[in-house]
């Protein structure tokens, strides 16, 4: 089986990235999102559970524990990305 190649453009755009703004922008898309829990009992807003279900997903996760271990080890990333310092969700927690 072939090895994927890095596209050297699709690296030169995510260096060009300003994550300020795009931290704002993923804010911003699940702002509205109306969170059914109670929130003073919740660790993570939902706007952050969905952005990792999402990220997950389309990074090739088929199974919620896949999910997990994702977000596990992306957690420096989701980090920065978010802004939240807590950024490693238990399967509980999903």
């Amino acid at each position: 089986m072939a090895r994927w190649k890095k596209d050297q453009a699709f690296l030169d755009i995510t260096q060009a990235v300003d994550m300020k703004v795009f931290q704002e922008s993923v804010r911003g898309a699940f702002a509205d999102f109306k969170d059914p829990r109670r929130i003073a009992s919740c660790a993570y807003p939902a706007w952050f559970l969905l952005l990792v279900l999402l990220t997950g997903y389309l990074s090739g996760c088929n199974t919620l524990r896949e999910i997990v271990n994702f977000a596990a080890l992306r957690t420096s990333w989701l980090r920065e990305l978010t802004g939240l310092e807590e950024c490693d969700p238990s399967y509980s927690t999903f």
